[in-house]
């Protein structure tokens, strides 16, 4: 939320492009994300769905928990606003160690027809685009493509 916020004019594009939003948390508070009570975890999740609908015109539909952590709140407050909660079938752990070689070797074995993939955006200079331009050869060598259910 706090990301989207601050860069309203990535969120058009990314939608401008096809893509889906979701809503990840508000601040990412990823220390303590699998302790938050009901309320801190209404307010990050409720923060976030309205800095989201604020730039996109609507709210999102899909909710990814901040380290894909989960707590007995947690449905009960996305369910309130609507969400699906997601999670992944393919991850690389890109947002702890970001060697692309490495990444992809982690990643590639789980990459299908139906598969979610997760990625992050952060890492040194250059390497997520290198990840993801790895998934998308091997997508295209694979004869699929990167779908976001609208």
């Amino acid at each position: 939320g706090e990301r989207a916020a601050a860069q309203p004019a990535l969120v058009h594009a990314i939608v401008a492009a096809g893509h889906s939003i979701g809503n990840h948390s508000h601040s990412h508070p990823q220390a303590w994300w699998w302790a938050l009570g009901p309320a801190a975890l209404s307010r990050q999740i409720g923060q976030c769905q309205q800095a989201l609908a604020a730039i996109t015109g609507q709210p999102p539909r899909w909710y990814r928990s901040v380290v894909g952590h989960t707590n007995p709140f947690v449905a009960a407050v996305q369910q309130r606003h609507g969400l699906t909660r997601v999670g992944w079938s393919a991850r690389g752990y890109d947002g702890v160690r970001c060697d692309p070689a490495v990444v992809l070797a982690r990643l590639l074995p789980d990459l299908e027809a139906g598969a979610i993939v997760l990625l992050h955006e952060g890492g040194p200079a250059g390497q997520a685009e290198a990840v993801l331009d790895g998934v998308l050869q091997a997508l295209a060598q694979r004869r699929l493509r990167a779908d976001i259910p609208g």
